[in-house]
């Protein structure tokens, strides 16, 4: 069902191989990266998907030295990567899997989202693979922690796969906006305006980071998961109200997170 690069397929123990772990040379350079997912495997044996979008490199988790907390939090510690530090998690503990001993854990899967970059910590990746949206049916009704439920080939078989949703993570794990930029919102005076703010997003944490701007600045506003229901509220609304929106179509391409 799934397209996906045959070389890689083909070799499932691609990534035992500390020389393979160059995330860009496992990309099919005739691909469109909204659709390429890579392929983990969580303690439960379930295979989970990152979309490659957001991914940097997939680093050996034993070879990063960590600075670690002193809390039985999500985040596990912060460690310098190319010279940023990181913040690392590991993906079971957040899912709410069973927390394997450490040395189980084989990669580290750097992410970046904006200002935030996040180190992933699971137990092993399989490989890339294209995920057509079509295939794809949304979970997020069934687990707060998915975007969607899709199947893909691992070893020749076919297996259930979860997306997980990246925004949740962001919002469980930066359940505040950053420092630099909450000392930035505090400078914001508020607004004398009656008018209404339409804003449409399919990241839940664009939206939050949004919410808590306006609120600060006392702004009227409307809050929509995606650019569909903002069109069609819009509809509702006398136009002299508006004040401004911002509008995220959910097409095809920005479906995944």
């Amino acid at each position: 069902m799934q397209e996906y690069d045959e070389d890689i397929a083909n070799d499932t123990n691609i990534l035992d191989d500390e020389e393979e772990l160059d995330l860009l040379a496992l990309v099919s350079a005739n691909a469109n990266d909204t659709s390429q997912y890579l392929i983990f495997e969580g303690s439960d044996g379930q295979f989970y998907a990152k979309n490659v979008s957001k991914i940097e490199e997939l680093l050996v988790y034993k070879d990063i030295d960590i600075a670690k907390t002193n809390t039985e939090g999500l985040i596990i510690g912060t460690a310098d990567i190319r010279g940023n530090m990181t913040t690392i998690v590991n993906f079971d503990k957040w899912f709410g899997n069973k927390v394997l001993d450490e040395s189980e854990y084989e990669l580290i899967v750097l992410a970046h989202y904006g200002g935030h970059r996040l180190g992933i910590v699971v137990k092993r990746v399989e490989y890339i693979v294209n995920i057509p949206p079509e295939t794809m049916t949304d979970n997020s009704q069934n687990d707060e922690k998915t975007s969607f439920i899709t199947r893909v080939n691992i070893a020749q078989r076919s297996e259930m796969c979860l997306i997980f949703d990246s925004d949740k993570m962001l919002i469980d794990i930066f359940d505040t906006i950053d420092t630099k930029a909450a000392d930035d919102t505090k400078k914001i005076q508020r607004v004398s305006n009656d008018k209404l703010v339409l804003f449409a997003d399919d990241s839940k944490f664009i939206r939050k980071m949004a919410e808590s701007l306006f609120v600060k600045m006392g702004l009227k506003y409307r809050m929509y998961e995606n650019g569909q229901l903002l069109l069609e509220d819009l509809k509702h609304i006398a136009p002299e109200t508006i004040a401004l929106f911002h509008n995220r179509l959910r097409d095809a391409s920005s479906w995944r997170s």
